[in-house]
């Protein structure tokens, strides 16, 4: 997050569950070979960056390259006369989300810029079956001297207090959380001070492709209260000065690898706004379709998709706070992906007593690395939520 003083302030450990979900339209993620011919070039990084973002890197001695440069325009022109439908870009891994038939895909592939497609079968697909359509459990979250109330040990526990009496707030920080859903936040009287002062800069659905947040899964809007809250004698959190961008990449009716794909088109969406720090509280290993199960050893840091874009997120200079996981208590047991990255902070859950959580999953990596990196009150935690 913001400084690494206070870095750990951010840190939520979260579940979401998996779900099902039956086969119609694919969508996948088509591989391009490079960005010769693009318009856009590195020494005029403004025209696909804002002034935030290229400050960021200015500041940490990053220097703007070719992976930072958007997909050839052309090639998505391309792709797009096959009649299948383009979702998004990715600037870092040079690809393209498609969603369209088998024969459409053929067509894509024999494009002489294709390389191929990530993990060489589907993300996903386009509907869900209502049938299979699983409800959501969430797990409970688990300058002068403030009234935290309940919210009191949780703060006390990092030292959030002793950086709130020093002027540390989070003001300045721009902030972003990829979750499932922000229901209701914009109505949340305890993050009432951040949108009377518009510190919600934007919103935006990576599942529905749309700005609105506000009226899907709340798994968000908890992790949010718990960074941004100000209500004294409640619930203060650690951020509450800070500036955020609400983003949702996780569709709670389905467990795909798609998912992994949105919270890549969603860290270069943050990045191209100047985001500071990526906090997301999900963890993936076993998806609707066994097929598509990570393993243990998959947990090495550059398998899962969602672990390589993490990394790369952290390699243009947003600091990546992400949950170890939660299955602790069931079969699977380690770390779930991004956990695994070398360059995110894992963040593995603990009671107020600061004894680790069942359900807190356990490291290392499946390369020896030690993880999760640091723990944060994740069990019985104070959060506000309207449903």
């Amino acid at each position: 997050p913001l400084a690494k003083k206070w870095v750990l302030f951010l840190l939520l450990s979260a579940c979401i569950l998996p779900f099902s979900s039956k086969a119609q339209n694919a969508k996948y993620l088509v591989l391009l070979k490079d960005k010769t011919g693009t318009t856009f070039t590195t020494d005029k990084p403004e025209a696909f960056l804002s002034k935030r973002s290229v400050e960021r890197r200015m500041r940490q001695g990053i220097k703007v390259s070719t992976r930072d440069l958007p997909v050839n325009p052309t090639y998505v022109a391309q792709i797009r006369q096959t009649g299948a439908k383009v979702w998004y870009t990715s600037r870092w891994l040079n690809a393209v989300l498609v969603e369209g038939t088998a024969a459409q895909l053929t067509a894509i592939r024999s494009l002489a810029f294709v390389s191929g497609v990530e993990f060489n079968r589907p993300l996903a697909n386009a509907r869900l079956s209502a049938k299979n359509q699983s409800q959501v459990t969430n797990r409970k979250f688990g300058e002068e001297a403030f009234s935290y109330g309940p919210s009191q040990n949780q703060i006390q526990m990092l030292g959030a207090d002793k950086m709130h009496d020093q002027g540390f707030n989070g003001k300045g920080m721009l902030i972003g959380i990829c979750d499932g859903g922000f229901a209701n936040s914009d109505k949340n009287p305890a993050l009432k001070t951040i949108f009377a002062e518009n510190r919600v800069v934007s919103t935006y659905d990576f599942v529905k492709k749309e700005t609105s947040v506000y009226e899907d899964d709340s798994h968000g809007n908890n992790v949010f209260s718990i960074m941004a809250s100000f209500q004294e004698g409640s619930l203060i959190g650690p951020a509450y000065g800070a500036s955020f961008t609400l983003l949702r990449t996780e569709d709670g009716a389905s467990e795909t690898r798609l998912e992994e794909a949105n919270w890549l088109f969603a860290a270069e969406y943050a990045d191209s706004l100047g985001v500071d720090v990526i906090n997301t509280s999900l963890g993936y290993s076993e998806f609707d379709n066994p097929a598509d199960d990570y393993t243990y050893a998959d947990m090495n840091g550059k398998t899962a998709l969602i672990t390589r874009a993490a990394d790369l997120a952290a390699g243009v200079g947003m600091v990546v706070v992400v949950s170890a996981g939660n299955e602790g208590s069931s079969p699977w047991k380690y770390i779930s992906a991004p956990a695994d990255g070398d360059s995110v902070l894992a963040i593995a859950a603990v009671n107020s007593a600061k004894i680790a959580a069942s359900f807190s999953s356990y490291g290392p990596s499946s390369d020896g690395r030690v993880k999760p990196d640091v723990a944060a009150q994740g069990q019985a935690t104070v959060y506000s939520n309207l449903n």
